[in-house]
C-alpha cells in the first residue's frame, strides 16, 4: 500500500520503549491487524496507555476511516472493547455511505 510505504520511508519516531520503528515489524503489525480486524497498541505511545482501533468500512467494505480508544494500560481489556468499537464503526460506515438528503 502506497500510504504505508510513505510512512515507512519517513523518519519513524520512538515515543516509548515499546514504539515499533522497524519497517519490517510495522508491516507485520499492520498485516496482523488487517487479518484480525482490529489493532491493539500496548504502550506504543506511552507505557501507561493501550490503544485499540478498528476500521470504519465504506460502501465497498474498504476502510474509509478508523475509530479507537486509549485506556490506561493497567485497566486495559482490549477484547472487551473490540465488539463495541466494531459495532460503532459499522454504524459510522453506514452513515457515511448513506447519501445526504437534499436541503
Amino acid at each position: 500500500d502506497r500510504a504505508q510505504e510513505e510512512v515507512l520511508a519517513g523518519p519513524l519516531t520512538r515515543l516509548s520503549d515499546r514504539t515499533p520503528t522497524d519497517p519490517s515489524d510495522l508491516r507485520g503489525l499492520w498485516a496482523h491487524a488487517r487479518r484480525r480486524g482490529y489493532a491493539v497498541c500496548d504502550g506504543f505511545v506511552d507505557a501507561r496507555a493501550t490503544g485499540i482501533a478498528v476500521p470504519v468500512p465504506g460502501r465497498n467494505a474498504r476502510p474509509v476511516a478508523a475509530i479507537g480508544v486509549v485506556v490506561p494500560a493497567d485497566e486495559a481489556r482490549p477484547m472487551e472493547l473490540v465488539p463495541a468499537l466494531l459495532a460503532a464503526a459499522r454504524g459510522i460506515g453506514r452513515a457515511l455511505s448513506t447519501p445526504a438528503s437534499p436541503g
